[in-house]
């Protein structure tokens, strides 16, 4: 497994050095860190593809279970996307508009629980990928925003759709429409957020909650993620067909004969394998 490990790290960290991203990985948890400074993480065009490519390299990979998104940067999570680029965003440029459908299918097609632990400013194209993640921990102090109004468009990432759907129609209008950003106690009252941890040691925090949740086996981790998020794509009757289905599959898998021996035998289960 070592080897394995190492592999990845090679594969994920090719030309970093070039990058405005860096990865490591913690045992089954694989994470990515956020790491242009004097953009304040702003999400370039480069960015977004890159950050794409890492995603779906860790959903595929049979190592990793959980990934993790993070800042180096101490002020910014990130602050959006790059607006020195928006002077060539036109219908007909389609380049920019492709990066973000990148991000935006990998986001959303990731098998995997995707941890966001997002620091400082989290504005735009940043809280979109925050609202895309699967659990949002926030540091406190935090802000969030979607200023994209302020620019003449919308946001275009799943933004409108994503947080509507977690705050409402009446409510997403007024984050959306006017512009202003909401505290981070305001994120956790509203359902955006899961958790608030203090500023120190903040990535540790948020590293060992991912690997709280890497230590349940690799197919249950997959079927929940499915179960709850088809809970929220379809109706109440096919979506309770959709979790018999994943019930039925895992009671045949590994997983459920070493949970069900280690309850009865009163000790850890270990699905490090499984």
């Amino acid at each position: 497994m070592a080897e394995r490990l190492q592999k990845l790290q090679q594969e994920l960290s090719q030309d970093q050095q070039k990058t405005e991203l860096e990865f490591t990985d913690e045992g089954r948890v694989g994470i990515i860190y956020l790491n242009a400074p004097k953009e304040l993480n702003a999400l370039s065009d480069q960015m977004r593809k890159e950050l794409s490519q890492k995603i779906n390299a860790l959903s595929q990979n049979p190592i990793v279970k959980v990934i993790v998104l993070l800042s180096k940067v101490e002020k910014a999570f990130c602050a959006g996307a790059n607006i020195k680029e928006f002077g060539g965003f036109t219908y007909q440029n389609q380049t920019l508009q492709d990066s973000m459908k990148q991000l935006d299918q990998a986001l959303s097609e990731c098998v995997k629980p995707i941890i966001c632990g997002a620091n400082g400013v989290i504005f735009g194209g940043g809280f979109e990928v925050a609202l895309a993640s699967d659990i949002l921990i926030l540091q406190e102090g935090s802000k969030l925003g979607l200023p994209e109004t302020n620019i003449g468009i919308i946001p275009g990432m799943g933004g409108t759709i994503r947080l509507t759907k977690l705050v409402g129609q009446k409510l997403a209008m007024k984050i959306i429409l006017s512009a202003q950003p909401i505290t981070d106690q305001q994120a956790l009252q509203y359902g955006i957020a899961s958790d608030i941890f203090k500023k120190e040691n903040f990535h540790e925090q948020v590293i060992n909650q991912a690997k709280l949740i890497a230590q349940k086996s690799m197919f249950v981790l997959t079927a929940a993620k499915k179960s709850i998020q088809t809970a929220d794509e379809m109706g109440t009757t096919q979506a309770k067909q959709m979790e018999k289905q994943l019930v039925n599959t895992l009671c045949i898998l590994p997983g459920k004969k070493e949970g069900y021996e280690a309850f009865v035998n009163k000790r850890k289960p270990n699905f490090n394998d499984i």
